[in-house]
Parts: structure tokens; sequence; C-alpha cells
């Protein structure tokens, strides 16, 4: 089996991240996350499980370089290890939460690990120029990078037409996610359906008692199923209380042509001005919601605009991206990193274990 150019590693029940930027860079995807041992309680098993599993993917794909999502740190600890051993490259994918951000206490506890990972890779990749400025700080090498256009496509954007606005909000029931202000604001907006994603058995006790009857519990969604949620809906809500943090979700809702309402953080609103701004307790989610719906067309006549934008950003992203795996630059057609429309049958190879929607 010849080598693999680049694979993008995740302990995560879900791959989109990896998948689409190794679609862009036609490298692999990799998610290690044993479903059966989801529950909490037995985290340690499971995290040891992953070890071998994760030591085994490397040892069988054999890739010259390698991309970590972090946290946890310990996939990191492996790739490292090996990349260093067999001349390859070594670059952690860090989220907010690393650096112990989101009530992570687990990042919190490791961050001596991070610190020291991010010394020795060839490039930390990271949200906000904040967060580069810290890694730089510890010695290391810093690039901001957010996200490839997805893998998936939807149909255009469509008219309200005097029919009821769909939301979809994109949770993952995180502590930075104000799922209780979502549910009472739709208790506000009874004209609007919202659609909530993500496992509910990952919710606060009690969180989604007594759901209004507007709002949705779509549960755990593979991609295919995430994508037709995002082609149902009319507006896609992006939230977090983490002011460091660019939502994947805000992109997917630009990629997509959807109109977004996002929580109005000063990172958040710069990258995306078209979108309506919003507080996260439910009274200002309930106006920011009417307001998305009052001024439809008109924000639906920007998403052209919008798309167009990201897909400038994640070209100067990429090359940065290229430049340290030590990949050659982006092809001048755009390569698979282009319209997703187009090159919508370009898959990367993903193995992941996930649990059932």
């Amino acid at each position: 089996m010849s080598r693999a150019r680049v694979l993008f590693l995740a302990w995560a029940p879900t791959a989109g991240r990896a998948r689409d930027l190794a679609r862009a860079l036609a490298g692999e995807a990799s998610t290690v996350y044993p479903a059966s041992l989801s529950s909490r309680r037995l985290t340690p098993v499971r995290y040891a499980a992953s070890m071998v599993l994760t030591a085994a993917e490397l040892v069988r794909r054999r890739p010259r370089a390698v991309v970590v999502q972090n946290p946890p740190v310990y996939p990191s600890l492996l790739a490292i290890a090996f990349v260093r051993a067999t001349g390859g490259r070594f670059v952690l994918d860090s989220h907010p939460a690393s650096f112990g951000v989101k009530g992570n206490r687990q990042a919190q506890r490791t961050l001596a690990v991070t610190r020291w990972l991010a010394r020795h890779a060839d490039a930390t990749l990271v949200t906000t120029q904040s967060w580069a400025d810290v890694v730089e700080e510890w010695g290391g090498r810093a690039v901001v990078l957010h996200e490839a256009p997805p893998h998936w496509t939807v149909s255009d954007p469509r008219p309200l037409d005097g029919g009821r606005p769909q939301v979809l909000f994109s949770c993952v029931f995180a502590q930075d996610e104000p799922v209780d202000d979502v549910v009472e604001a739709a208790r506000r907006v009874p004209e609007i359906d919202i659609a909530i994603t993500g496992d509910p058995r990952r919710a606060s006790e009690g969180q989604l008692d007594s759901l209004p009857p507007n709002v949705r519990l779509t549960g755990w969604l593979d991609q295919e199923a995430y994508a037709a949620e995002v082609d149902r809906c009319d507006i896609l809500l992006a939230l977090t209380d983490e002011p460091t943090s660019v939502m994947r979700a805000a992109y997917e809702a630009g990629y997509a042509r959807r109109v977004l309402v996002l929580s109005g953080t000063p990172v958040m609103t710069a990258l995306f001005p078209e979108a309506v701004p919003t507080g996260n307790d439910a009274e200002s989610l309930a106006v920011s919601l009417r307001d998305a719906v009052a001024r439809h067309d008109e924000l639906r006549s920007s998403l052209d605009q919008v798309r167009e934008r990201q897909r400038r950003r994640w070209s100067e992203q990429e090359d940065a991206l290229r430049d340290v795996l030590g990949l050659d630059p982006t092809p001048p057609d755009g390569g698979a990193g282009g319209d997703p429309a187009r090159t919508a049958t370009a898959r990367p190879t993903v193995t992941s274990e996930v649990p059932s929607p």
C-alpha cells in the first residue's frame, strides 16, 4: 500500500472538517471513535482503545504528513512520534477548546501538553489571530485556518413566499451553546419552526423537557442527513458563548447560500458582515429571527457574494496550509478545493465508527 500524502485525523463522532480538508488537499481523513464506548463513564476505556486504533491507522496508512484535531491531545502525541520517526510533518489543528476555554476541564489539565505540541509542530492551526499570538508566544508557528468547502451540495436558496420559515440550529449540546435560550426563543416565535441537531443524550438534565411544538430534535446526523437538513432550512442559526470561536455552521451557511443568524461576537461579525447578529439570550434571539424572516429577500440577494468571499478566503488559507505541509500550491483551476458543486463526486477515504442517528 502506498503512503498517504496527508492524513487528517480526529477523535470525534463525525469527520466533517477532516473530510472537507482532506478532499481539498487530495488527502485522506480518518475518525477514531469506538461508538460502543461512547458513554462518559467509559471515556478512559474509549481513549485506551482509540490509542490502539490510531497507532494501527498510522502504521497502515504511513502518512507523509498528519493533521490532528485537538482536543484531546492524545492522538497528537502518537502522530508526532510517528511522523518524526518516519520523516514526515505534523500539524496540530487546535480548536479554541484546546486552549482550556469553553469549560473544557480536560484541556485545561493538559494545556502544558498542548503548549509542548505547538512548540514542536510544523504549524498549529487556529481560529483567530489572538490564538495565533498565543501559539507564537509559546515558540510555535501558527496559521489561521477556517473551513474548506463542504463535500455536499444543496439546492438554491428559496424565497419564503408566505410559508413557515424553517430554521436550523446546528448544535452538539456543547457548554458554549445556549440551547435553553433557543428553546425559549422558539416559544416567543411560534410562527417559525426550529430544528435542533445533535445527540439529545448530550443535553443537560431537563434541558429538553416540555419543548414547544415548533421545535424538532433531529438527533445525531451523519453528513448526508445533515446536508438534507441544511437543504430544507431557510435560515441557519450558529451560536456560541465563546468569543474566539469561528463556527463551522456559519461557513456551511455561506457555502450553502442560506441566510445566517449568528452570535454577534466581533470575530464572527467581521467574518460574516451580511449575517444577522444576535445576543444569545431568548429575547434577542426571538428579535433576530423575526428580523431575518422580515429581511429574508434582501439577505438572500447577497448570498452569492457571501459564498464567493468565503471561497477567496479559503483559497488564501489553503495555500498557507499547503506550504506548512510541503504540498504544491493550489492548482490554477482550484483543484478539489474549488466549486463544491463541480467536484461533488470527489471523496477522501474515511474510516469511522460512529453512533447511529
